[in-house]
């Protein structure tokens, strides 16, 4: 597919709804606070700091709560115990990855319960879970500087054993969970854990949230318009104007039959959802040709018959010629996928940051709340960048 190395998650499900939600909210007095609080999801998330699973999930999956502002219908719980366990014949903490583990689980509990904003405290723990994934963990202490937060009530809350009394009620709570945790992390949403899925926890989030304000769910579309153009690298062959794809035929297919998605509900909210599906199964493997689009149409209760029908009557063929001319004269040509352009420019090896570009070039006032709130990221030497923020600059293969 035009993207196979899909740069939408999960969570990305929900996020038109979500994108606006906060901007809506942030109007003193509209709505009260204490029912929006009330309507909260409540996500424990159970890790442990040297868990590679556990770090890679933070950076990747659970930052983009942040991005696109789901954070703003959650309660997030962070307890980072995992498999630790008390040796009580020494009175000493067992953590499974070693004594650095046991100092960061210490650390980070610290963090959470002198910081209390949940914006400051899990920058911080991102900070180091990402230095964790490229094995630079002794370097924790220069998250404070890399996000401007002061390091002294952490650290003595490190230094003087509150960490480790936190970490005794982690390990009390981790402990009693019912049913117990069988893996790293381990999510439980409303008490309910979220078992293998947890990498589409956002799914779960949406489903269980029963806010009911129309007035923000009426204001979706008002801050982008959202384009999905499945042709990538794919091209034209001669003589005969076969159209061949990188992947081979399967992805041509896909790519028609998300064009015909696209043409029979304009609505993004609409065709975004099955191509959502689509694209999930790819990247667990699932991926079916024909059966796979259809038993997404299935389950998101989508009546096939309009895509079925623009690809028997030669429609979609049309729809990919078009996306074939729009790609090909892109101005600078792309050169690998995903490639994104906001507003005519392209942001190159930047794209996972396209949050930033969205809020950046939107001129309406007041901007979505999300756009003050972007999570700090990390560059590879852990510093902020020029404008006082950290990010993380993902380089992807070239022929993706």
């Amino acid at each position: 597919m035009a993207s196979a190395y899909l740069f939408f998650t999960s969570l990305i499900a929900c996020s038109i709804f979500l994108t606006t939600f906060s901007s809506a909210a942030a109007e003193n007095g509209r709505f009260g606070v204490s029912r929006i609080e009330a309507q909260k999801v409540t996500l424990s998330v159970y890790y442990e700091t040297l868990c590679p699973f556990c770090a890679t999930f933070i950076v990747k999956n659970l930052a983009q709560i942040f991005d696109n502002n789901l954070i703003t219908i959650l309660n997030l719980r962070l307890v980072p115990w995992g498999k630790a366990s008390i040796n009580s014949s020494k009175n000493s903490t067992v953590c499974q990855h070693g004594p650095d583990e046991c100092r960061l689980n210490s650390v980070e509990a610290c963090a959470i319960n002198v910081l209390h904003d949940v914006n400051k405290y899990f920058a911080f723990i991102y900070c180091i879970e990402f230095l964790a994934i490229e094995g630079r963990q002794k370097e924790w202490q220069t998250c404070f500087s890399s996000l401007g937060l002061p390091s002294k009530p952490i650290l003595d809350c490190y230094k003087s054993g509150n960490g480790t009394k936190i970490e005794q009620k982690y390990a009390n709570e981790t402990m009693h969970l019912n049913p117990p945790l069988k893996f790293l992390p381990w999510l439980v949403l409303n008490n309910q854990p979220i078992g293998n899925d947890y990498k589409n926890f956002a799914a779960y989030v949406c489903k269980a949230y029963k806010g009911t304000d129309k007035g923000i769910r009426q204001r979706s579309h008002k801050h982008f318009n959202l384009r999905l153009v499945p042709y990538g690298n794919a091209h034209i062959q001669e003589p005969d104007n076969t159209i061949v794809c990188q992947h081979g035929p399967d992805e041509c297919y896909l790519n028609s039959i998300q064009a015909c998605a696209i043409n029979s509900w304009p609505d993004v909210k609409q065709h975004f959802k099955l191509i959502h599906c689509v694209e999930n199964q790819t990247i667990e493997g699932k991926q079916s040709k024909e059966e796979g689009w259809k038993s997404c149409c299935q389950k998101l209760g989508m009546n096939q018959k309009p895509i079925q029908d623009c690809y028997d009557s030669g429609l979609e063929r049309k729809l990919i010629l078009q996306y074939a001319n729009e790609t090909n004269h892109l101005v600078p040509h792309h050169t690998y996928v995903p490639w994104v352009v906001v507003n005519n420019q392209p942001l190159y090896d930047d794209y996972q940051n396209f949050v930033s570009y969205v809020c950046k070039a939107y001129k309406g006032s007041p901007k979505p709340e999300v756009c003050g709130s972007l999570l700090p990221k990390i560059n590879s030497a852990g510093n902020a960048d020029s404008n006082g923020q950290a990010s993380t600059r993902v380089k992807r293969s070239r022929n993706n």
